[in-house]
């Protein structure tokens, strides 16, 4: 089992870092993956959240909760990047005024 948990996390290591790579030649920064993983993990806290310590949370709302906070904060995200620089691209996408 030593052995797997090693060659795992090599072969883990090694497609981050060609993934890493990819995306800094396409010309994402960190800045950019870092605001979209907010964006779409950070949607789903609060429907988690009233799920674990609210017992009478109803739990179409919850599920609804996730896809539409998601998508409000993604065009809240767009919105504001193309308010701040007048243009949408990735390296306005990536700054740190839209946050």
């Amino acid at each position: 089992i030593l052995l797997v948990a090693r060659v795992g996390t090599v072969a883990f290591g090694m497609a981050m870092g060609l993934f890493s790579v990819l995306l800094d030649s396409v010309g994402i920064s960190l800045a950019w993956v870092y605001s979209f993983m907010g964006i779409i993990i950070g949607s789903g806290v609060v429907p988690l959240a009233l799920c674990i310590l609210l017992p009478d949370t109803n739990g179409y709302a919850a599920t609804a909760a996730l896809p539409v906070g998601t998508l409000l904060a993604l065009a809240a995200w767009l919105a504001q990047a193309m308010r701040a620089s007048g243009e949408l691209t990735v390296a306005s996408l990536g700054e740190t005024t839209p946050m």
